[in-house]
């Protein structure tokens, strides 16, 4: 548990290992992506055995990119 001191906060969640999945993200988004298009938006997956991990932290940012790219795309010549 954290005291008042926030950058130590900070820094204990920047320390943290990766959790979450890359299932766990295909899953809240309702459709499948890659480890590679994630990384093609900037996020490098951690592999641990046959398990692509992210930080919790990067969902907002995941999230944000993946809306961004789609706009991008919309977008009529």
């Amino acid at each position: 548990v954290c005291s008042s001191d926030l950058p130590h906060c900070f820094d204990d969640a920047i320390d943290s290992p990766p959790t979450l999945k890359l299932g766990e993200i295909n899953a809240r988004l309702g459709f499948t992506l890659s480890a590679d298009f994630l990384a093609q938006l900037g996020f490098v997956a951690h592999q641990e055995r046959s398990s692509r991990l992210y930080h919790e932290r990067d969902w907002p940012g995941i999230c944000a990119s993946l809306v961004r790219h789609i706009q991008s795309k919309a977008k009529v010549a």
